[in-house]
């Protein structure tokens, strides 16, 4: 509760209304990147997770993402889930990238 309680605290800023999705995007890996540094990797999967909800155009933010959950060990269930998103339908270069960075 309290983890979540405090991504929330942390989406207020970046989620500013008169913000393009750039800046919400680069405000995002900045706080995800404070989070990381400071040994708070839960919490910044967390931000990550919403922001890849939000933006999920932002190679950055899911480069990131992919990275502490690799850290955590989470290789099987990430190949599972961006399998998936290169494979489908309309999927992108950067589907097929992000992808193909697990393997």
């Amino acid at each position: 509760m309290a983890l979540g309680l405090a991504v929330c605290l942390l989406l207020v800023p970046i989620a500013a209304a008169d913000d393009s999705p750039e800046d919400a995007v680069a405000k995002g890996l900045a706080a995800a990147v404070k989070l990381r540094d400071a040994g708070e990797a839960e919490k910044a999967i967390l931000l990550l997770t919403w922001l890849l909800d939000e933006h999920p155009e932002s190679v950055e933010a899911h480069i990131m993402f992919q990275d502490l959950r690799l850290a955590r060990g989470d290789r099987r269930a990430l190949v599972r889930r961006y399998s998936r998103l290169a494979s489908r339908k309309g999927a992108s270069a950067d589907d097929a990238f992000l992808h193909a960075r697990l393997l």
